[in-house]
């Protein structure tokens, strides 16, 4: 910074701050660079522009049906969305042409469908050569990414795409079985997916807190085990037909033979151990007993049933967490392996997987299991999703299993999405504890659940013909601390960068540059219907009735701690203290993740220590803000428990925006600093830098104590970079 003097001053007026965010814009990248997310494989940019005054109008061109009438349609309503083009008016005279050729597919909306796309855009038109189907779905996502508002109204940049998935298999888990989530939000969440090339919705519906979905063969689970909520099979049909119209297959899982306390709560005959009535949560209470003939008999009826419901070939079978000290207490279960010659659960299980197998086999699916599953030997038809570390993902390849990656891509850990999208699905060193990790974590409280699986190996690689295996991956979100309130805030717009991974070229790995179009597509997501923002400023007006700004500024420069640190309920179990009801009305709850407050903030700073002088008003207006809002927050928060918690950090954001201005002032000025400044800036800024260590991993999340609220103050990166500039200069 030394060489590089930047004149600016703490001083500005409204004028003056609103002339400086003008001139920034100006410089901000041209309308010809749409921020396109995923990123496709080859895009080549013109010079020139294509209005849309009244939209489009298609030209079909071999691959006309009803389902691409339909996907066509919902294009046209987002075009009218994105630019404020009345809906009557698309399609009239002067509407620019779309020509869409596509080729045939019988795979379509299958695991091998033909995604592949190329989009040319010109003064004359716009023309789409897909593959299949699914290609112009594709297509269509894309073509909604390009269009803008420029100085004469709708238009799109003239571009020549050329596209295709790098996995076949990019999808998201949602946990429904925890907390149920409705219908209608389910089906945001398809539109979401749709948009950015996420082809799989995975739901978890069966668990202990619950079973969502109605059986006619066995009426007692939706009777006694859903707890009053579940999805009547017509529900799923619709949904299922809902997805498959955007390009998105469902697969569902019901959980055998642990995570089935709901389930034995309304047949407990079939259990090892009796399970207690209720729907609370708790570390694997019950298991099926594999020993009973019984249990077997049901759980093939029960798939089956629930296979006509599903048509996608795919089935999960769950496998995961099984507690198997409930078989070796139970003296059915012990005596069965004594008499099968069974060296102990791990291989019940694998027994037990397989006749599950053999039942969903006949029926023409293929099972999918977590991946303790391998533990005991599967048949390599058996696909494993690897979640407990990347090690996994070796193994099951290793074994001669396709595999789903998720390890690394648990939303519900609350990662910001840089986190999440340094994660490659080839990289089977990329997630899991260190051996020193691993040894700590065995030491401690939660060391009874640790287990090898979840370090990783640095020896371990995937050969050619493993990668083949690999179908891609899903990013899971378990809902023991999401409800349906929360849903889209706790997938969006993170999952966008992880549905980049699963798309793009591995070559695509520009963090910064991922940041910057994320927050674009979060803009988008929200303009076409996604609910994420609306539904966590409704939380925020739940807790602060009629002053809701200095909340959400507050929450803006936030971010939640990570993996199960604001799970209390799990916490007090761990420590032995008995569950404890969680309410999920903390102002954690509607943090942002990766707040495009924050994301601005950082790029501005940036663009300041680069010597942009432009960016010196948006940072001094935000400081400002942040600085100036504690007084504000503090007459809001007063008896309100909630808000009360957060205190402190509003006085740690605004000291810490006082330290931002002053070297704002410092770096124009030149002045040397004074007294300890430096010190107490650094050690301000030092602190907060060190509070993610406390929910850095799943073990120290559980143990550790956590900031005030459960709140991180991410602010503190930029900021410390101002800092540090100073003391350069």
């Amino acid at each position: 910074m030394a060489s590089c003097r930047i004149k600016i001053s703490v001083g500005w007026s409204l004028t003056q701050i609103i002339a400086g965010m003008m001139i920034a814009s100006l410089s901000s990248p041209s309308l010809a660079s749409p921020t396109l997310m995923p990123r496709p494989a080859e895009v080549r940019f013109g010079a020139g522009f294509l209005p849309l005054p009244n939209g489009l109008v298609a030209d079909w061109q071999g691959c006309r049906s009803d389902r691409l009438e339909r996907a066509f349609s919902r294009l046209e309503r987002d075009l009218a969305v994105r630019t404020g083009i009345e809906p009557q008016r698309l399609g009239r005279v002067g509407a620019a042409k779309l020509t869409i050729r596509c080729g045939q597919d019988a795979n379509s909306l299958g695991v091998t469908a033909k995604e592949a796309y190329r989009l040319e855009t010109n003064l004359s038109g716009v023309r789409i050569d897909a593959e299949g189907p699914d290609g112009v779905l594709r297509a269509f996502a894309t073509l909604i990414e390009l269009v803008e508002i420029g100085p004469a109204g709708a238009q799109i940049a003239t571009v020549d795409i050329v596209d295709h998935p790098r996995f076949v298999w990019r999808g998201l888990m949602i946990d429904v079985a925890r907390h149920f989530i409705s219908i209608e939000t389910l089906e945001r969440q398809i539109d979401a997916m749709a948009a950015v090339k996420l082809n799989v919705l995975h739901l978890h519906l069966s668990d202990d807190e619950g079973f969502r979905v109605e059986s006619r063969r066995f009426p007692k689970l939706q009777g006694v085990a859903a707890f009053g909520q579940f999805y009547t099979q017509g529900q799923i049909r619709e949904l299922v037909t809902y997805a498959a119209d955007r390009g998105v297959r469902v697969v569902p899982e019901f959980d055998v033979p642990g995570h089935t306390k709901a389930l034995l709560t309304a047949y407990p005959e079939l259990a090892s151990v009796p399970a207690k009535p209720g729907s609370g949560p708790a570390l694997f209470p019950a298991a099926l007993n594999p020993a009973l003939p019984a249990s077997s008999r049901f759980v093939a009826q029960l798939f089956g049933e629930m296979a006509g419901l599903f048509p996608d070939p795919y089935f999960h079978i769950g496998g995961d967490e099984v507690n198997g000290a409930l078989w070796r207490a139970d003296p059915r279960s012990a005596a069965f392996m004594t008499k099968q010659g069974l060296s102990g659960p791990a291989a019940l299980q694998a027994r037990f997987t397989e006749q599950v197998r053999r039942s969903l086999s006949a029926q023409g699916k293929i099972a999918i299991a977590w991946d303790e599953a391998l533990d005991g030997g599967l048949d390599t038809s058996v696909v494993m999703q690897a979640w407990r570390s990347s090690k996994s993902v070796a193994l099951s390849a290793r074994a001669g299993h396709a595999v789903i990656v998720s390890a690394g891509y648990y939303l519900d850990h609350l990662l910001p999405a840089s986190s999440l999208y340094a994660v490659d699905p080839f990289d089977v060193t990329a997630f899991g504890l260190s051996p020193d990790a691993y040894a700590e974590a065995k030491r401690g409280l939660a060391g009874a659940f640790i287990t090898d699986a979840m370090a990783v190996d640095p020896r371990l690689g995937l050969t050619p013909e493993q990668e083949k295996l690999i179908l891609g991956g899903e990013a899971p979100l378990w809902s023991e601390a999401v409800t349906d309130e929360m849903l889209g805030s706790r997938l969006w717009p993170r999952t966008a960068a992880v549905a980049e991974r699963f798309w793009s070229a591995r070559s695509v790995r520009d963090a910064d540059d991922m940041s910057r179009r994320l927050v674009a597509t979060g803009e988008l997501l929200n303009l076409l219907g996604n609910r994420e923002q609306s539904s966590r400023e409704a939380m925020v007006m739940r807790l602060s009735p009629g002053d809701s700004k200095p909340v959400l500024t507050l929450l803006d420069a936030s971010a939640p701690t990570r993996y199960f640190s604001h799970n209390h309920t799990m916490r007090s179990r761990l420590r032995g203290a008995g569950p404890q009801q969680q309410d999920f009305n903390a102002l954690a709850d509607a943090s942002p993740v990766d707040s495009a407050v924050i994301t601005r903030f950082d790029a501005s700073v940036d663009r300041l220590l680069a010597g942009d002088q432009t960016a010196a008003p948006e940072l001094a207006a935000q400081l400002h803000a942040w600085r100036d809002n504690d007084a504000r927050f503090a007459a809001v928060a007063k008896g309100h428990p909630a808000l009360e918690a957060a205190l402190p950090r509003s006085r740690d954001l605004a000291e810490l925006a006082g330290y931002g201005l002053d070297a704002l002032e410092r770096l124009s000025s030149g002045k040397p600093t004074a007294g300890d400044w430096s010190l107490r800036a650094k050690a301000l800024v030092s602190r907060l830098n060190a509070e993610p260590a406390a929910s850095a991993d799943a073990i120290r999340s559980l143990v550790a104590a956590q900031p005030p609220a459960d709140l991180l103050l991410p602010a503190s990166a930029g900021v410390g970079r101002l800092v540090n500039a100073v003391h350069s200069q």
